[in-house]
């Protein structure tokens, strides 16, 4: 009886250990978060490079580079040009969950971006609901593509894609949106065939927030200065007490002043 149960716990922990591996991006494993975690909580690995500053140097390094590439305008956006293969490549590759955008060129990642909003705008009536054209929305995604820090191993914009097509396979799979080999069919649209059900929260979800959905998955690490939060907290600490040591405590005292653990 024993080894029944022992049997059966062993063949649970494999079945559940298999799912586990199946629904585990493969992204996760090999790509950026690999790469970007080796020295976890030191400053280092996230940047790719070590990052010896204090924290009002990094915000302000952070700020400065961001408010440029914010004020740059690049003109009217001009797409990628891709041979039909390629794009027909791209298109069935993100409509997989095991998608691996660092396999993938700054240019097909930029590509792979913008075709996951086509598919998008396949949902009849998205561009009049949201009231922005999918020319705009290239331009913006070309020009977000600016913002992100090149240097960043992890919080890059080749990360934001990642979570932009994560988000696309949730709602695909709860039928929210068109699959996105549906670009492989000119000029087809798509409507939800899915029954309205009061309960279900992914109910509430309309056009524009479908739409919000995918701009906050592209854009949520935008500025990131690429490093853990552990540093950030550490540097922010030593910010603080720095600021509060100028404005409450003597100038000659000031050089003395330690703080425990800083």
């Amino acid at each position: 009886m024993i080894c029944g149960v022992a049997a059966l716990n062993q063949s649970y922990l494999s079945t559940h250990s298999q799912l586990h591996r199946q629904w585990k991006r493969r992204s996760a494993d090999v790509g950026g978060l690999l790469l970007a975690t080796g020295n976890s909580g030191q400053g280092r690995g996230w940047a790719g490079t070590e990052v010896e500053t204090q924290y009002a140097e990094l915000l302000s390094d952070m700020y400065n580079q961001t408010l440029q590439a914010v004020n740059e305008h690049a003109g009217d956006f001009v797409p990628t040009l891709l041979s039909k293969p390629a794009r027909s490549r791209l298109i069935r590759s993100l409509d997989i969950w095991h998608f691996e955008p660092h396999r993938l060129s700054e240019e097909e990642i930029l590509a792979s971006t913008i075709i996951l909003f086509e598919a998008l705008y396949r949902i009849e009536g998205m561009e009049e609901a949201v009231g922005v054209s999918l020319k705009q929305v290239n331009s913006f995604v070309c020009h977000l593509r600016q913002i992100y820090r090149y240097e960043n191993t992890y919080h890059n914009f080749e990360h934001a894609l990642d979570v932009l097509q994560a988000t696309q396979c949730y709602l695909e799979t709860a039928n929210m949106v068109p699959p996105v080999t549906i670009l492989l069919e000119p000029n087809r649209t798509w409507k939800s065939s899915r029954v309205p059900n009061s309960d279900a929260l992914i109910q509430t979800l309309g056009l524009r927030d479908l739409f919000a959905l995918y701009i906050a998955a592209i854009g949520h690490d935008v500025g990131h200065p690429g490093v853990t939060n552990v540093f950030m907290v550490r540097r922010y600490l030593s910010f603080v007490v720095a600021l509060l040591s100028s404005l409450l405590w003597p100038t000659e005292k000031r050089s003395n002043t330690t703080v425990p653990g800083i």
